[in-house]
């Protein structure tokens, strides 16, 4: 019926919980952040670092239904 979990745990049978809408843009990437970068005087171009990827804080917000008592 309802499939919307949160630390494994279904939100309708432990909570009474649905998810109306937001669940589209909880699931969006936020924006990335810069990445470092070296620029060596000795060699031509720059060097990027690509191991991680560290994206912006974003906030979503859900409506949500309690169906139960």
């Amino acid at each position: 019926m309802f499939l919307d979990t949160i630390n494994d745990k279904d939100l309708y049978n432990s909570f009474g919980l649905v998810i109306q809408t937001g669940r589209q843009e909880l699931l969006r990437f936020p924006e990335r952040k810069p990445r470092l970068e070296n620029d060596w005087a000795e060699e031509n171009g720059k060097e990027y670092d690509l191991k991680e990827p560290r994206f912006n804080d974003k906030e979503v917000v859900l409506h949500c239904a309690f169906l139960r008592n």
